[in-house]
């Protein structure tokens, strides 16, 4: 008798053990799986990697998408974080809107569309007008901009990628793309078809192009970025963490994050993202939404 209500209570004591480890998570502890831009992914990751050195609770995965496509999964619920380069489309907040999601949005950095060309190519600056003409066709040669005689090859990325649907939006407005530009899946296939043509002109995010913005050992050997004119400004300026911030440089995109509101790990890594996460970006080369500021009080004498 005494060994049935042994028995039974340890199988009472798992049931409960059970139960609680389905409601363990917190702001900082549990499991998530969050869905990123491609074109900010490394510095998610860099993010990632610190929550969980501090938090050793928080188990997270992350996977990149076209932003129009993390939308998508965070409107079926497949994801409880995204982390995208513009903010969200009318149609994408009606379509969250009929699936009923809880969320919050916030900006939490600033990211640049940087424009990459061949190594050996000598063109290394663009007024934002001669760029604008090249996106829509206008230009067609190097020669036109100070460049060799050949063909621009210009590779963009996919639709519903998130710096293509800035570009269209803020530069070329009414116009569109030349019917000849090549389409990349990845920010690294854009890399690799920049290296192998001369005449190609391509973009990423400042995070896929650090090795060449670090002002101390600046790696043109795979690419170099251009530095672009704002349009009626005689001054170039390269995508560095400063121009962007002070959006001197003229291809300027924030980036936003967006979690849902009922969940209690989604709020922890969002408000990470927030305060200590502002520090990480500001190190790893990227331009905070809200830069970090030092009190130094002085002591009387």
């Amino acid at each position: 008798m005494q060994k049935s209500v042994v028995g039974a209570l340890g199988v009472l004591m798992s049931v409960i053990a059970i139960n609680c480890s389905s409601q363990e998570e917190t702001t900082t502890s549990g499991k998530m799986n969050i869905v990123c831009d491609e074109s900010v992914a490394p510095l998610l990751n860099i993010q990632i990697k610190e929550f969980m050195r501090i938090w050793k609770s928080a188990e997270f995965t992350s996977e990149a998408e076209l932003t129009r496509r993390a939308v998508e999964r965070f409107a079926n619920k497949e994801t409880r974080f995204i982390v995208l380069s513009r903010t969200l489309k009318p149609d994408e907040e009606q379509a969250l809107r009929e699936a009923e999601v809880s969320y919050a949005q916030k900006p939490i950095a600033y990211d640049a569309v940087c424009f990459i060309v061949n190594p050996k190519n000598p063109v290394g600056k663009l007024k934002l007008e001669q760029l604008r003409d090249i996106l829509t066709g206008k230009i067609a040669n190097w020669e036109r901009v100070g460049g060799k005689k050949q063909p621009i090859q210009l590779f963009l990325m996919s639709r519903n990628d998130g710096q293509r649907d800035f570009l269209k939006d803020s530069l070329l407005r009414a116009d569109d793309f030349p019917s000849g530009a090549y389409p990349c899946s990845t920010a690294a296939q854009m890399k690799e078809l920049v290296l192998k043509y001369e005449g190609a002109l391509g973009y990423a995010g400042m995070a896929h192009v650090r090795k060449f913005l670090d002002p101390n050992e600046r790696d043109s050997s795979a690419y170099k970025v251009l530095a672009i004119a704002p349009e009626g400004d005689s001054t170039y300026y390269l995508p560095m963490q400063e121009h962007v911030y002070k959006h001197r440089y003229p291809l300027v995109n924030t980036v936003y994050y967006l979690y849902l509101k009922t969940d209690k790990l989604p709020l922890g890594f969002a408000a990470f993202l927030s305060k200590e996460g502002q520090k990480v970006f500001q190190r790893n080369g990227a331009a905070p939404f809200e830069p970090p500021m030092w009190v130094i009080n002085f002591k009387a004498d």
